[in-house]
């Protein structure tokens, strides 16, 4: 018997409810919980596009699910985990290529198909059970202390990229109590010489987030603050480092009915910024094999690339 296939109608039905689901999530960010679960949201669904990570934190926050892993029904299956019977999907949006109709086969192969969003199946890990005679995957990095030196071997590539954007990383005795500054007028950025390397890490990361943000207006001082803070826990925590968004400041007045246009362009930048960083570090090849296990956790099959 054939599957019951959804009507153009229908699928539009979907679309809009997403749309409108996703401006929901958006209204949450202007609280300062609705702020950190997004912060906890982004820093595990890296691989997500920053729309998918708002739908995808809103219909979990209606369903009661935390989440952590998310991934496509076969994903879960390779992963060695199976979505239990009953289980009602989340839905992301998903670029869908069209199909080509016949008077138009004999185009150039070098042609792109035409392609539209329309919305995929995922699961959280908390609706699956591990396969039976199966070791499900390690699903993620474990969390190391600030103070330690296991993540020492992330710091030249991050020094690299702080090259790249044409700063220079220095170790300095004393910083009159700071843990590390980025002057944008030498180009350099400096970390405290007397801290572990896991925390000479964390410093750089949020260090290199203001050196990306280039000089701001100084009347814009909490704002650009907010960015910095939210893009060094979303980087940290990626990358496995035990560090709190309880710490991170939060704006509770945005302003009038512009608050969510601003809130908005904040979350996109602190998106693009952690983005930039995360990529400087995909690279590093000692981060070992628990380290593609976290990247597969996150990473929706090919039908469902992250719009």
């Amino acid at each position: 018997m054939a599957p019951n296939r959804l009507t153009d109608q229908q699928r539009q039905a979907q679309r809009d409810e997403a749309v409108a689901r996703l401006e929901q999530a958006s209204d949450a960010l202007l609280t300062s919980d609705g702020w950190r679960a997004w912060l906890r949201t982004r820093s595990v669904l890296h691989t997500y596009s920053l729309n998918n990570g708002l739908l995808l934190l809103g219909r979990a926050h209606e369903r009661g699910l935390t989440l952590t892993h998310v991934a496509g029904f076969k994903a879960w299956l390779r992963l060695g985990r199976c979505v239990r019977k009953g289980e009602s999907a989340l839905k992301v949006f998903a670029p869908m290529a069209l199909a080509r109709r016949e008077d138009e086969q004999s185009k150039s192969d070098d042609e792109r198909p035409q392609i539209r969003f329309g919305l995929s199946s995922v699961f959280e890990v908390s609706q699956t059970d591990p396969l039976p005679d199966t070791e499900p995957a390690p699903l993620a990095l474990p969390r190391e202390p600030i103070e330690g030196d296991s993540h020492a071997h992330l710091l030249p590539a991050l020094e690299a990229f702080a090259a790249e954007l044409g700063f220079s990383v220095e170790r300095g005795e004393d910083l009159g109590g700071a843990e590390g500054l980025c002057n944008h007028r030498t180009q350099t950025i400096t970390l405290a010489a007397d801290q572990t390397p896991n925390h000479q890490l964390a410093v750089l990361i949020h260090e290199l987030a203001h050196a990306l943000q280039g000089r701001q207006p100084t009347g814009d001082y909490a704002r650009n603050e907010l960015i910095v803070e939210s893009t060094a826990f979303v980087v940290t925590q990626t990358v496995g480092l035990d560090t709190s968004c309880a710490a991170v400041p939060y704006i509770n007045d945005w302003g009038g009915k512009d608050a969510l246009e601003k809130v908005r362009e904040t979350v996109d930048q602190i998106d693009g910024l952690a983005r930039r960083l995360q990529e400087a570090l995909e690279d590093v090849d000692d981060a070992g094999d628990s380290a593609e296990a976290a990247t597969a956790q996150t990473a929706p099959e090919s039908a469902l690339a992250p719009a």
